[in-house]
């Protein structure tokens, strides 16, 4: 979880992207 959370932080536009993928995981 807390590498997607950094790879999120890098790309603000992908953070809802990467967000949903992490609630469904």
């Amino acid at each position: 979880m807390s590498f997607h959370f950094s790879a999120e932080a890098s790309s603000p536009k992908t953070k809802g992207l990467s967000v949903s993928h992490i609630v469904i995981n």
